[in-house]
């Protein structure tokens, strides 16, 4: 009636979801693992991906982050 189209919420979900880290942020992910001997299928799981090249490079800070933590303790 009004013109405007209706559409479900999904909370952000599909904003920027198609956008996944590039291969230099994939390399530093990986050299940080390896640094802070950190356990790839948990960290995967910790992320919600199945590997590390699904992380959303909006997320990329964050996986960063976590991974720091580790050296920290």
């Amino acid at each position: 009636m009004l013109g405007i189209a209706v559409s479900e919420d999904d909370n952000g979900t599909a904003a920027g979801a198609g956008e996944k880290i590039n291969d230099d942020q994939i390399s530093k992910l990986r050299s940080l693992i390896v640094e802070v001997a950190a356990d790839i299928p948990r960290f995967c799981k910790y992320m919600k991906v199945e590997r590390i090249e699904e992380i959303a490079s909006k997320d990329f800070n964050r996986a960063v982050s976590a991974l720091e933590s580790k050296r920290a303790k």
